[in-house]
């Protein structure tokens, strides 16, 4: 047994997106199972890590699992897979952590087992195989450094990669037969469907290579399955004024991308015609994937925020605040440089607007993305930005906010785009020219006397 390594597999039954998922049949088997019976016979420690406290029922099902392919199970931390690793490492002395998680059940083993032997080769701290089939790949990381980062990390973490690659990650070829584009990662319920589909043919035993021939000759099938590349949403109270203006600059630039793209829009109990003018623009677009919610009370922009991202599917998000417009190439400029940097976040430079500007006046007026870091128009990595969220109930400086909080990880990655992206207007109900005493209080709150920062 390979004392340096362990396989950990991070597992709950209780999936937002695909109920049980762990246990739900993929071909007349068991998610776990698929995953468990990839790995074994490779020579390591396997640890199937759940969250504390779980029904007598679901333990039970994980027993009978993992019993009978020689699998331990672990508890720990409910809410972060991180934690709940760490809590394994610091009682357990293993140098590496493979890391699997059941949104990946297609694992190929050798492919593992050469990522592994390359980490150890350089002594990096962190690898991964971006460029094999979604659905196979695995991460490799230092003990050391997830313990580090536990420790250091106070909040619930399930996205880990983020937290401990580091700037230098090592980043292993596959073989070519096994390099493709298709997704056969199980994250939604039309995953499964498509699963199902393809195990049926090629029989849950099948390589890696064997899968993605049979994908290669029916390709139609990941039709099925397929999400957009971006997320663009917008959160809006009484907004009747600027909101149609807002969404046919979306549309537009969209448009104009060629980009897979959802919208979302959540209304935030507006009492004006805010709403029926929304739902008629986007009818008098014709847009495609628009989905369209309505809070039940008044919660402010980053809880109604936090809403749009826990909905998205795209490996990108923006929003795109109701008073303002973004440009015709907004999502080709950003698009490119986030790709290009491998950077979470993205702020472009943007144009001031004011009320009663002329069309000339509307572009004199350009502001660096570096200045205020604006979270409206910034394009950010959905994953990592979905562990951050914005916090919850902030009604003021939330851009500043998670501004603050993605800098206080310095493998997180911020970048700029020097090109005006999109049209800040200004006008008398903007929430940051209102309210001043109330945004005050909560940004000494947030960061400390104001007369000794020069934030805006």
């Amino acid at each position: 047994m390979n004392d340096l390594a362990v396989i950990i597999i991070c597992s709950t039954p209780y999936s937002r997106r695909i109920k049980e998922k762990c246990f739900a049949e993929i071909n007349g088997k068991r998610v776990l199972s698929h995953i468990l019976d990839r790995v074994h016979g490779l020579n390591f420690d396997v640890v199937v890590a759940v969250p504390d406290g779980i029904e007598y029922e679901y333990m039970e099902e994980y027993r009978e699992i993992c019993w009978q392919r020689g699998a331990k199970i672990i508890s720990g931390s409910p809410e972060s897979p991180l934690h709940r690793m760490e809590k394994f490492l610091k009682e357990n002395k293993y140098k590496y952590v493979i890391r699997i998680t059941h949104d990946d059940i297609i694992i190929d083993g050798k492919t593992m087992v050469d990522l592994l032997n390359e980490v150890k080769r350089v002594s990096a701290s962190y690898g991964c195989t971006p460029s094999i089939i979604e659905g196979a790949g695995v991460e490799v990381m230092l003990a050391e450094t997830i313990l580090n980062r536990a420790k250091e990390i106070k909040y619930p973490v399930e996205h880990i990669s983020y937290f401990v690659k580091g700037k230098k990650p090592i980043i292993l070829e596959p073989r070519k037969s096994i390099q493709r584009p298709y997704r056969l990662v199980l994250d939604y319920a039309e995953d499964l469907v498509v699963l199902e589909a393809v195990l049926r043919q090629t029989g849950n035993d099948a390589t890696v290579d064997s899968i993605c021939e049979y994908i290669d000759g029916n390709q139609m099938i990941m039709e099925y399955n397929k999400l957009p590349e971006i997320t663009i949403y917008t959160c809006m109270k009484n907004a009747s004024k600027w909101i149609t203006d807002c969404i046919s600059s979306i549309i537009m630039s969209i448009n104009v991308s060629k980009t897979a793209v959802e919208y979302i829009l959540v209304d935030d109990k507006s009492n004006d015609d805010s709403l029926s003018k929304a739902i008629t623009q986007l009818a008098l677009w014709k847009m495609p994937k628009a989905t369209v919610m309505v809070n039940q009370k008044n919660i402010g922009l980053a809880s109604s925020s936090n809403i749009a991202l826990a909905r998205a599917r795209g490996k990108y998000i923006m929003r795109v605040d109701a008073d303002d417009m973004i440009s015709p190439h907004s999502i080709v400029h950003m698009l490119k440089k986030i790709k290009e940097e491998d950077a979470v976040i993205i702020y472009p430079n943007y144009w001031v607007s004011r009320e009663g500007d002329t069309a000339s006046e509307k572009t004199k007026a350009i502001v660096g993305g570096n200045i205020h870091h604006h979270a409206g128009c910034a394009l950010m990595n959905k994953k990592t930005i979905n562990e951050l969220k914005f916090k919850e109930g902030l009604r003021h400086w939330d851009s500043l906010d998670l501004y603050h909080r993605i800098k206080e990880h310095y493998e997180l990655k911020i970048s700029y785009v020097e090109h005006p992206c999109f049209y800040y207007r200004q006008h008398d109900k903007n929430l940051s020219t209102n309210n001043t005493g109330e945004r005050k209080h909560i940004f000494n709150q947030l960061f400390g006397d104001m007369s000794k920062n020069k934030f805006n």
